[in-house]
């Protein structure tokens, strides 16, 4: 492995991958089960001191983790970027403080009777794993947690003298082992399953998206906005909400092409849809209705807040220079949402006004149903740059 590499692997280690809301989520966990850990450890530990059961070292572990618990407690009520340090530390500890309780019940006469209560335990290493780390990362601390505790287990086991009653202690040990074993399959299958079911919800969630962008100008095609206009419509229908439509075509269009090429005129659709979206509400949908033709559809917008929106874009592409083409300019059709009225009935009057707008000279704004704004007089439509 370069060096590179391993400083790539530490950081991913160190960092993780959550997002905010998963940290706050973590960090909210966390803090509840401080309160539970420093109670039970706390009690566990007065408890077996009075009844004189306390192992030397559980005597010393338990104190010092609820003392851990608690510090790491006050870092995470007041930043929550400690969380991953949290993990990757309570991981450690709790490795390393099983590892050492079996290597001290091995050299204990008693060994089996007491690994068999702290089996139950012992897993918690393997599903802390891989609950904080990577897919990697969890397998190798696991099968490396797993190879640790088998060396005392092998002398363990080389020390006894062999009958039936220390039979008994050896199928002990093996299902210890065996249990280990078959905890960091299960956990790897499920580890994997889950990244796989992410893999694909990421790759359908982008499939979804590009079925509904338009490649070029990356907004929303015509499949898109026909399915959100359906929406729209509908809650307009239901509850006497504004819905209003701006229908814009590019004027001379082929002759930009003509003129310059296709390249240049893809260069232009890609500064329109720009434009837009830096004039446009994010709660505004807008996308490309077909070929030089876009289609804006804006929420609780009346008829007048509409037309407004629309001149306010026509004079934007006035005043925008396009690198080859020099001047571009639009026509606009508007139109709101009438009672009862169709998803078609309300594209056709705007595109009604659309050609309206081209009929009178183009570079203007036309409204369905009242009179348009007062044209600006002087501003050409298309002037190839000679």
């Amino acid at each position: 492995m370069s060096s590179d590499s391993f400083k790539k692997q530490m950081v991913s280690l160190f960092t993780g991958h959550d997002d905010p809301i998963i940290y706050d989520l973590k960090r909210r966990v966390y803090l509840c089960a401080f309160c539970i850990g420093i109670i039970v450890l706390s009690l566990t530990w007065i408890f077996e001191t009075i009844q004189r059961r306390n192992s030397s070292l559980d005597y010393v572990a338990h104190p010092l983790m609820a003392l851990y618990f608690t510090v790491f407690a006050f870092l995470l009520v007041r930043d929550k970027k400690h969380v991953r340090l949290f993990e990757i530390f309570t991981y450690v500890l709790i490795f390393a403080y099983f590892l050492l309780k079996v290597t001290l019940l091995m050299n204990d006469g008693a060994a089996v009777q007491r690994l068999s209560a702290l089996s139950v335990w012992i897993p918690l290493v393997y599903v802390l794993g891989f609950l904080i780390f990577k897919t990697n990362h969890a397998l190798l601390g696991s099968l490396i947690f797993l190879g640790l505790m088998l060396i005392p287990g092998v002398f363990y086991a080389l020390r006894l003298e062999y009958n039936p009653e220390t039979l008994k202690e050896i199928v002990v040990l093996a299902q210890l082992y065996l249990v280990g074993g078959i905890y960091i399959v299960l956990l790897l299958m499920i580890s994997l399953l889950r990244e796989h079911y992410m893999r694909s919800r990421a790759l359908a969630e982008n499939m979804t998206q590009l079925a509904s962008m338009d490649f070029l100008t990356q907004s929303y095609n015509r499949r898109h906005l026909q399915t959100t206009l359906d929406r729209a419509i509908d809650r307009a229908r239901r509850y006497g909400r504004n819905v209003s439509l701006i229908m814009f075509d590019l004027d001379h269009f082929k002759d930009v092409n003509d003129h310059y090429g296709h390249a240049a005129g893809d260069q232009a659709l890609r500064d329109v849809a720009e434009i837009v979206r830096q004039c446009i509400r994010l709660s505004d949908e807008f996308g490309r209705w077909g070929g030089e033709e876009f289609l804006i559809i804006t929420f609780e917008t009346d008829l007048e807040q509409a037309q407004r929106l629309a001149e306010r874009l026509r004079s934007a592409f006035v005043r925008h220079r396009f690198d080859s083409a020099g001047v571009i300019t639009a026509s606009f059709g508007v139109a709101m949402y009438q009672k009862d009225e169709s998803v078609d009935q309300l594209v056709k009057r705007s595109d009604q006004a659309l050609y309206l707008a081209k009929s009178n000279g183009r570079n203007r704004v036309e409204v369905a149903g009242i009179n348009p704004l007062p044209n600006p007089i002087g501003e050409l439509s298309f002037r190839p740059q000679i």
